[in-house]
C-alpha cells in the first residue's frame, strides 16, 4: 500500500493533467492522510479539472476523524487564501467549520505544540476564535511561548477584550 500512495502521490505532480487528474481521483478514494499535502497543492492546479477533482476528493476527508491531518495542513489551508486561479473561501469556510466541531476540539488544541510554527499559529488563532480555552489559560500559552508572532496574537487578543486585565497585558 506505501507503494501505491507514493506513486499517486508522484502522479499527482506530473506535467501531464490527465495523469494528475486520475491520481487526485484515486488519492481521493484512500482516504489516507498522506494524501492531504498533494491534494491541497492540486486545490490550485492550473488545469480547472485537476482543480474539481481535488476539491472533491478532499472533501471526503472532510470528517472529524482526519482532523488531526487537516490541523497539521493548517498553513497550506491558508496558502490557499493568497492563490489567484480559484475562489478558494469556500473550500476554506468548510475546513474551520470541521475544526468548529467538538469532536475536532482536542486537535486544534494539541495544534498549540506544533513543532511547525505556522500550525501553532493558526491553531492559536483558532483556539482563541472559538473560544476552546479559557481566556487565561490562553494567555498563560502566549506568555509561556518563544514565538513572538503568537505573543503578539495574544496582545491583540487582550487589547480586544472587554474587561482587559492590565497586569496580564503588561507581561505581554
Amino acid at each position: 500500500m506505501q507503494a501505491d500512495i507514493d506513486i499517486l502521490i508522484a502522479q499527482s505532480d506530473s506535467w501531464d493533467g490527465y495523469v494528475r487528474e486520475q491520481a487526485v481521483r484515486a488519492l481521493g478514494r484512500l482516504r489516507d492522510g498522506r494524501a492531504f499535502p498533494p491534494l491541497l497543492i492540486r486545490v490550485n492546479d492550473w488545469v480547472p479539472e485537476v482543480r474539481a477533482a481535488a476539491r472533491l476528493a478532499l472533501e471526503n476527508y472532510l470528517i472529524p476523524e482526519h482532523a488531526a491531518a487537516w490541523v497539521g495542513c493548517l498553513p497550506v489551508v491558508y496558502h490557499l487564501k493568497h492563490c489567484r486561479r480559484d475562489d478558494h473561501g469556500a473550500f476554506i469556510a468548510r475546513v474551520e467549520a470541521l475544526l468548529a466541531q467538538p469532536a475536532c476540539w482536542q486537535m486544534l488544541l494539541e495544534g498549540l505544540d506544533s513543532a511547525d510554527v505556522r500550525v501553532s499559529r493558526h491553531a492559536f488563532n483558532l483556539v482563541e476564535r472559538y473560544d476552546l480555552k479559557p481566556r487565561s489559560q490562553l494567555l498563560d500559552y502566549a506568555l509561556q511561548t518563544h514565538d513572538v508572532v503568537i505573543k503578539r496574537y495574544a496582545e491583540q487578543y487582550v487589547r480586544n477584550a472587554p474587561e482587559i486585565d492590565r497586569a496580564l497585558f503588561e507581561r505581554l
